[in-house]
């Protein structure tokens, strides 16, 4: 930064004139660096902004995480809780009955078996297999035949439901998931204390079925899906909060701010930590609101953002 700005080195004659009359130190004018809206760069202690951040205490695990996780089972019901099950029986049960009369009433240890399975099929990469081959007497695996058959698993699959959808906000694109999403995003703050360095990007989560708001990103492996905005801890890349992508807004306005507002949403409430960004999120006014709320700001910034002066976009020679 210091020798972003060097006459010496400028191509331009008529340049080169009006920066031999600056007066200057160590390759910064005097006067500052003045950029595009009229904001001014200097490099003297003085003007310089000093942050020094409160120091976080106990990053890592939750004593309420540790003293509740004893084996592997135990961190998968850690997040998906009793009250999120309940939720899931409730909600299969109330659309089980309204497809089919002779619909058999599931309970809690049924959708743990049921979720139990879904995470085994995951294990064994069994995401584009036929659930005909994993019951199969000789392409299956023999623990999802014995935990239950597969007309009941297809059953399971076709009613789940997250919500009543007779009491659903009709205009919240998000709302048959949400009542659950939001138990489960909560449910993350209370594995994990976050340490000083923290990161936030997007994540694109693989579906290919049908609703509104799903994302192509062809340069993502997977693209095609949900998209997310996630805040990570940076040592443990532990996902500490999340915020689902619903599609642009008709505001043109918000969505110029929307890497901006997606950054102060997720980072609510903290304070001590250094975020790294993108340039999709980065901006003089983020950095600054930021750091009325004690955080501080790392990324990297597009070229022709009006507050970033000339002296340090020029960098022929």
């Amino acid at each position: 930064m210091e020798d972003a700005f060097d006459p010496e080195n400028q191509e331009n004659s008529d340049e080169d004139e009006d920066d031999e009359e600056m007066e200057v130190e160590g390759g910064v004018p005097k006067a500052g660096m003045i950029s595009k809206n009229g904001l001014t760069w200097s490099r003297t202690a003085e003007e310089t902004l000093r942050y020094l951040p409160p120091a976080i205490p106990h990053p890592g695990i939750t004593r309420h995480a540790a003293a509740r996780i004893k084996v592997l089972d135990d961190t998968l019901w850690f997040f998906l809780t009793e009250e999120i099950i309940q939720i899931l029986v409730l909600e299969t049960n109330r659309e089980g009955r309204l497809n089919d009369e002779n619909w058999r009433i599931t309970d809690v240890t049924e959708i743990r078996a049921f979720i139990g399975l879904l995470s085994l099929a995951g294990l064994h990469r069994a995401r584009h297999e036929a659930t005909v081959n994993l019951w199969g007497e000789d392409t299956g695996r023999p623990i999802f035949r014995a935990t239950m058959s597969r007309k009941r698993f297809d059953e399971l699959c076709i009613n789940l439901r997250f919500d009543n959808r007779e009491t659903r906000r009709p205009h919240d694109k998000f709302a048959p998931i949400r009542n659950l999403w939001q138990r489960w995003v909560d449910r993350l703050h209370m594995g994990h204390n976050l340490g000083e360095n923290i990161c936030i990007d997007e994540q694109l989560v693989s579906f290919h079925g049908h609703w509104s708001f799903k994302q192509y990103m062809p340069q993502k492996p997977a693209k095609y899906g949900l998209k997310l905005w996630v805040l990570c801890n940076v040592n443990t890349s532990y996902a500490w909060k999340m915020i689902p992508y619903l599609g642009k807004e008709a505001s043109a306005a918000h969505r110029r701010q929307e890497g901006k507002e997606v950054v102060l949403e997720l980072t609510e409430g903290l304070s001590g930590h250094t975020i790294t960004v993108d340039n999709f999120f980065t901006s003089y006014d983020l950095a600054m609101q930021l750091q009325r709320r004690k955080l501080a700001l790392v990324g990297t910034i597009r070229r022709n953002k009006p507050e970033i002066p000339s002296q340090l976009t020029n960098t022929r020679g």
